[in-house]
């Protein structure tokens, strides 16, 4: 695990990034120490989707089901999020995430119980 969050770009270049399970990518993904920003965490498992999309030929919203809860939306700034949102035409990404991540926006107050507004080391911190 240290090596991947180490090397958290290059694990989502990686040709073999698509083969994980989704109970590895969400295990993955709950780790405070990735060196990625969350937009490049989501679009890692919006391309991880596409391809395990293909492969089970079960829509995109059943295949990232397991795992986009993991992505922290409320660390997206607010011009990012108003992107993912108006993108969300499949509806891929529950409507109670984006609701959060807009409340959290609102507020900005954390909940210590909440990893989703926690910065990872590669957010760079709430902005």
């Amino acid at each position: 695990m240290v090596f991947i969050e180490q090397e958290t770009e290059s694990l989502f270049a990686s040709p073999h990034f698509a083969e994980l399970s989704d109970e590895t990518l969400a295990y993955i993904l709950r780790s405070d120490r990735l060196r990625a920003n969350e937009l490049r965490v989501l679009n890692a498992v919006q391309q991880w989707g596409t391809v395990n999309m293909v492969v089970s030929e079960k829509p995109l919203k059943d295949v990232i089901a397991r795992v986009i809860p993991h992505v922290r939306l409320p660390l997206l700034t607010k011009e990012q999020l108003t992107k993912v949102e108006n993108e969300n035409k499949g509806g891929e990404i529950p409507v109670a995430l984006i609701s959060k991540a807009w409340r959290f926006h609102a507020t900005g107050q954390r909940d210590p119980n909440d990893p989703s507004t926690t910065p990872r080391a590669g957010s760079g911190g709430y902005k």
